[in-house]
């Protein structure tokens, strides 16, 4: 220990030593860490000669019988004649002990101790090496079945270290100083093949010539190379032996090999016990154990391995260990950390309270620039007076009341209508599968006889479709019942017929509600309102197309709801689910506004009191039951606006107590009223307690509350937790998860949401993510390019840089070249296509992760860059245009886009001003004449086709081969028009 400032003693947070608990689990070296002794069994000699004597007819038969190498069977002659040999008495034992996996330990255990007796210590450690490498296996065979013995080399070893190269090593590790010596020379003789120079190297860590030798050695088997994990000393050896055989858990034990490793390279082992950390197959127990050699690691790079793998199961008991046995590091890491993750900064709040005087005193250990970091850190979690209670948000001030529930019974619901959005109904009447045909010279007349004779000629989906709207849609119940089974033109018949094709979408959305659900969207009608509702509450593709609708028409759905909210049959509780639902994105005063255009003031006065109320009081659902898992003592103030005052103990009980409802009550004005960087690290910690006390499903709210208390920081902790609950099998959790992005609803939440498809395996979560984005797109009112605007990947680009691949001592950027093929660039400035491999000065953690981004990142960019070209060339063929500020955020200022739009001729429209421009290497916009241009934000920017260049092609082209601009695609280069034909001209 050291003294800390006010005596109080701080731990040496920097020397590793090898605990006293490993040291039975070590497999010993000469010059490390000393182990148990052992002692050979006197009794050994004795055995040995027994089981020769039982074995007789076998050895005989080794010798005479023909099968083996003569090489061997005269090493066997010897040694049986006196002559100690190696080889033959491997050979000897190798025979006799082929039989069971049990019978063979124990007796090659007894025969490598009679050899130490009998002929000393070196002699043993070769004998054991030759035997190690032996197959033998005796048979009968022939038309006499005569017994035969084969003795012969192999290619590996047993994929379990055997207990007699352990006892071996152990006795080397601590012979006399004359004795090792002479073994060493001893061994040196038995290194004639790959499997043997493995072995020998396992056994004499000392001779690291021999090792390194051996790490790359391509011709020796996966098993004995893993053997060599248990002799590295050196960085160099570890990535030449982990490049070449990886590293196989099933293959050695860990709970030796890797506290071996440690022992032998110290805390440069890490990036083996990450990698093991990582592995998805890895038992529980086995876990745990990785875990508790990581905690001993007295490294920044081991708290950081854990503090980025913090969201996994049983990392934070762990780190919380280590922070109390490294405060100083601790404290320093986690302040740097909590900015930008909450759950660092909940675990810096953590070791901050469990000893306050530590804290200090490891806070006065800090250099003076870090101190000032998490000085600010800690200033940020400090907590601040609690507000007085008129300064509560009004839903927060008491608990739910008696029962009470307006009822209002005369109101009828208004007349239907068909809401379309703008081009909509245009583009569900061309929304014609190729299939249906348009009837050749159509009678429809006598097509609608044939009809109601029973004798059609064509289909029922064609009537409807094509037939003349005064008579395509008879009242006939045998078109209704035919109609619902032309599922795939019930879009193009809702945009005919509209509410007359009411009845059939209805019956055909109830049953299939996944593939016709969206046919209900355009009817602002009270029975679909109440479909809406009752689905809401029923989970599914159900509650998909209710959330769909209700987000389309919003405050607008809130007349056709409140007949049933305000009256008293069945339908009063769903309907007031989907009003509840239209609160959670819409103000009480719009909702209640819209109710009164339609039904007067005094259903609007009824239906705010309904929904002023708590669910709780207008017996909607019954008072939450939270679990014991929730600590509410433990959780983070939340903090009002202004940052000075927090939420009372007792009101933040109650915000708990309505995050828990199926639809949080008053969630718009406890957004307005609380600090969102405070109201996020809130639901994250309720998330964190959760997952703590078992995730138990009843409680799941404590997930889904985050779509309501989460913020962007939420959305890229949440994403980065999806994949790791698809891997332990949770996807009911990472489905509900995607569900949360869905509500979050930011075009961040949208880019991972259109991730998942690509990389996740479970087909119920791709499902689930596409549902997210259409509801995010249905909900903004996103067409499907504009959705594909807010999804382009940036690859991990800047706008203005490449990507930086660290490897530690050394850096190197990745950008894309004017082919949009990746080139890398390192320090000096020269370009080759590819990263080196790591190297033995890299960093052992982060270069083998950067050289793994590049691979990913190349993937990525090929397909990336072949989307987004496809997409550009097709905006430029229908004429796409963006505004001013969607191109400057989706384009100019996207790192992809950028790039491949600098390669193009854009155009500007504002009014009858029309100017082509391309964009420069630093972002500017530059005429044909390379004059500087500026954007007018009223102006609509695409493209530009040949066709609307004109003449300017030839000028065009010019500038772009002065500048060496090649085009993603042909635009410049593409036919224009034939003459005659006419051009657009371009101005300004």
């Amino acid at each position: 220990m050291c003294a800390g400032v006010n005596n109080r003693p701080l731990p040496d947070e920097h020397t590793f030593e090898i605990p006293a608990s490993w040291r039975s689990q070590l497999h010993p070296r000469r010059d490390g860490t000393p182990a148990p002794p052992i002692h050979p069994d006197p009794q050994a000699a004795g055995t040995v000669r027994a089981l020769i004597e039982e074995h007789a007819e076998l050895i005989d038969l080794l010798v005479t019988g023909g099968d083996c190498d003569p090489e061997l069977v005269a090493a066997v002659g010897r040694h049986l004649d006196g002559d100690p040999d190696p080889l033959g008495a491997a050979a000897i034992a190798a025979v006799i002990t082929q039989r069971s996996v049990m019978r063979k330990m124990e007796e090659s255990q007894a025969f490598f101790d009679s050899w130490v007796v009998t002929h000393g210590l070196g002699f043993a450690a070769c004998a054991v090496v030759e035997l190690s490498g032996l197959y033998a296996v005796h048979w009968r065979g022939g038309w006499d079945e005569k017994p035969h013995v084969l003795v012969e080399p192999k290619g590996d070893i047993h994929q379990h270290c055997p207990v007699t190269l352990r006892r071996a090593r152990s006795l080397l590790a601590s012979a006399a100083d004359g004795v090792y010596p002479e073994a060493e020379a001893a061994l040196a003789g038995h290194r004639r093949s790959a499997t043997q120079r493995g072995l020998v190297s396992y056994l004499v860590p000392t001779r690291q010539d021999w090792v390194e030798e051996c790490c790359a050695d391509r011709s020796m088997g996966p098993n004995v190379s893993h053997l060599l994990y248990y002799s590295l000393r050196t960085r160099k050896q570890y990535l030449t032996l982990h490049n070449r055989v990886g590293f196989d858990a099933g293959r050695v034990s860990i709970y030796s090999v890797l506290p071996t490793l440690l022992e032998g390279m110290g805390p440069a082992a890490l990036p083996l016990l990450l990698d093991v950390l990582d592995r998805g197959d890895l038992g529980e127990e086995k876990r745990q154990y990785v875990l508790g050699l990581i905690a001993e690691l007295p490294t920044d790079e081991a708290f950081k391995g854990l503090l980025g793998r913090l969201d996994r199961r049983g990392v934070r008991p762990v780190l919380q260990a280590m922070a109390r046995r490294f405060p100083v590091r601790a404290l320093r890491l986690l302040a740097e950390a909590a900015p930008v993750s909450f759950d660092a900064a909940l675990l810096l709040a953590d070791h901050l309270s469990a000893d306050a005087e530590l804290a200090a005193a490891a806070l006065r250990r800090l250099p003076p620039g870090t101190r000032t970091a998490a000085e600010s850190a800690m200033a940020s979690l400090a907590r601040v007076p609690e507000a007085p209670a008129e300064a509560v948000p009004a839903v927060l001030a008491g608990p739910a009341g008696p029962r009470s529930r307006p009822v209002l019974e005369e109101l009828q619901a208004p007349a239907p209508r068909v809401a379309w959005g703008a081009g909509e109904r245009r583009q569900w009447l061309e929304d014609v599968p190729g299939l249906l045909p348009v009837p050749p010279d159509a009678d429809w007349k006598a097509l609608i006889g044939e009809f109601r004779s029973g004798t059609p000629s064509i289909s029922i989906a064609q009537l409807v479709v094509y037939g003349p709207e005064e008579l395509a849609w008879p009242p006939d119940e045998e078109r209704d019942r035919r109609a619902r089974e032309e599922v795939p033109w019930l879009k193009p018949l809702v945009a005919r017929h509209g509410l007359r094709a009411l009845p059939v979408a209805v019956e055909m959305a109830e049953a299939d509600p996944a593939h016709c659900g969206t046919a209900l969207l355009p009817f602002w009608h009270a029975d679909v309102a109440l479909m809406a509702a009752g689905w809401l509450t029923r989970g599914g593709d159900r509650a998909d197309t209710a959330r769909r609708w209700l987000d389309r028409h919003g405050p607008a759905a809130a007349p056709l709801l409140a007949p049933a909210a305000l009256g008293k049959t069945a339908e009063r509780r769903p309907a007031e689910w989907a009003l509840r639902y239209l609160l959670l994105r819409h103000d009480l005063e719009e909702i209640v506004r819209a109710a009164q255009a339609v039904h007067g003031r005094r259903a609007a006065d009824a239906l705010e009191a309904l929904l002023s109320a708590h669910p709780v009081e207008t017996g909607l659902c019954p008072t939450p039951k939270i679990g014991d898992w929730l600590d509410p003592a433990s959780l983070p103030q939340v903090l009002l606006r202004d940052r000075r005052l927090a939420l009372p103990a007792a009101a933040a009980e109650r915000l708990v107590a309505l995050l828990a409802l199926p639809f949080p009550h008053g969630v718009r004005e406890i957004r307005r009223a609380c600090d969102p960087r405070s109201l996020a690290r809130f639901g994250w910690a309720l998330l964190r307690q959760w997952r703590e006390g078992g995730a138990p499903a009843q409680d799941d709210w404590a997930l889904t509350q985050l779509a309501w208390t989460g913020n962007e920081e939420t959305v890229e902790q949440l994403a980065a937790l999806i994949p790791l609950w698809a891997e332990e099998g949770r996807h009911k959790d990472a489905a509900k998860a995607l569900g949360v992005l869905a509500d979050i609803g930011s075009d961040a939440a949208l880019k991972h949401l259109h991730d998942v498809p690509r990389k996740a395996t479970s087909k119920k979560l791709r499902q689930e993510a596409q549902r997210g984005m259409r509801r995010i797109a249905g909900r903004r009112g996103l067409s499907a390019e504009q959705l594909a605007d807010r999804t382009v990947p940036d690859l991990g680009l800047a706008v203005d840089g490449g990507l930086v691949l660290d490897y530690g001592p050394r850096r190197f950027t990745v950008d894309l070249d004017e082919r949009f093929k990746p080139v890398v660039t390192d320090q000096k400035g020269r370009t080759r296509k590819t990263p080196p491999s790591p190297g033995a000065k890299d960093d052992l953690l982060l270069a083998p992760a950067a050289h793994q981004r590049f691979t990913a990142f190349r993937k990525e960019a090929r397909a990336a860059v072949a989307d987004q070209i496809r997409r550009l060339e097709t905006a430029m063929a229908s004429g796409r245009r963006w505004t001013a500020d969607q191109f400057g955020d989706f384009i100019l200022g996207h790192p992809l886009m950028c790039r491949l739009a600098r390669s193009l001729v854009w155009v500007s429209e504002d009014g009858d001003a029309v100017t082509a421009f391309r964009i420069t290497e630093d972002r500017t916009l530059a005429d044909v004449e390379g004059e500087k241009f500026t954007l007018s934000p009223s102006a609509r920017v695409g493209v530009a086709s040949p066709e609307l260049l004109g003449d300017a092609v030839a000028a065009w082209s010019q500038t772009f081969a002065a500048h060496g601009i090649h085009q993603p695609f042909p635009q410049l280069a593409r036919p224009l028009p034939a003459p005659g034909e006419p051009k657009a001209a371009l101005g300004g």
